[in-house]
């Protein structure tokens, strides 16, 4: 997007959608009644996902919630990986701000969001149940 606020209104069969900055959402205070934002956080500098989650904070209506997804560095895979490549500290080169769960929940903490719960879904099929035998490997349900 340009570096202005640049919005643009698509009616597609009875919902409407916008497209726009992050950091600067164009809803009134409390006007929304939920918030799905999946895989943006980690394409923004850091102090853009602080004012994301503040722009999220500032338009949910009070008690209503939202969807985050993005990866996660310390999962048991983001580990081996390190064993492997050291030196490596994004998954792609277009995510600049990947972060661990307890980071992301910090950030939701400093934004004056409540009852935050976390869940880790595993890239391997069986890696949950591998996580749950080995325990302190384990980054499910993290609450």
């Amino acid at each position: 997007l340009p570096t202005k606020d640049y919005w643009v209104i698509k009616k597609m069969g009875r919902g409407s959608f916008i497209r726009g900055r992050a950091q600067k959402l164009p809803f009134a205070d409390n006007s929304i009644y939920g918030v799905c934002a999946f895989d943006i956080i980690e394409h923004l500098i850091p102090e853009d996902s602080l004012l994301m989650l503040k722009e999220i904070y500032r338009v949910l209506v009070p008690g209503q919630r939202v969807a985050l997804t993005t990866c996660n560095t310390n999962c048991l895979a983001r580990r081996a990986r390190k064993i492997i490549e050291p030196n490596r500290t994004v998954s792609i080169k277009e995510h600049g701000n990947e972060m661990a769960y307890d980071d992301i929940r910090a950030l939701f903490r400093n934004v004056r969001f409540v009852d935050i719960k976390s869940r880790g879904v595993g890239i391997f099929p069986g890696m949950r149940r591998i996580q749950w035998i080995i325990r302190h490997l384990s980054l499910d349900n993290k609450d």
